[in-house]
């Protein structure tokens, strides 16, 4: 399977570190609700970490292969984000198994 980043895989020993001055840059531009009236997720920054969360279900840990692809540590889950010409994330593709999905960022 491909995800967004055209990687068969995400590899956790080469994504970024969190700590690294790249990923401080693109993560608030990350943070945010995404979905729509029905159905979102948030990603949240909490020290020097960022984190998923879905309703009625824990937060998981995310890391990062670039300043637009992230992943869940603990699963198969891919997250590619689009920006627009002014650089601000407007949709959000989902890669989870077979499963691919696409949510705008909520305002």
């Amino acid at each position: 399977m491909l995800y967004p980043d055209g990687k068969s895989s995400f590899n956790p020993t080469s994504a970024l570190s969190i700590g690294s001055p790249a990923w401080h840059r693109s993560w608030y531009n990350l943070t945010g609700n995404y979905g729509d009236i029905t159905w979102h997720l948030t990603l949240s920054q909490e020290e020097c970490k960022v984190f998923l969360k879905l309703p009625d279900q824990p937060r998981w840990e995310l890391g990062a292969t670039s300043d637009t692809t992230l992943f869940v540590r603990t699963m198969p889950w891919g997250m590619h984000f689009k920006k627009a010409a002014d650089g601000q994330v407007t949709q959000l593709t989902n890669t989870q198994g077979p499963l691919v999905w696409k949510v705008s960022k909520l305002k």
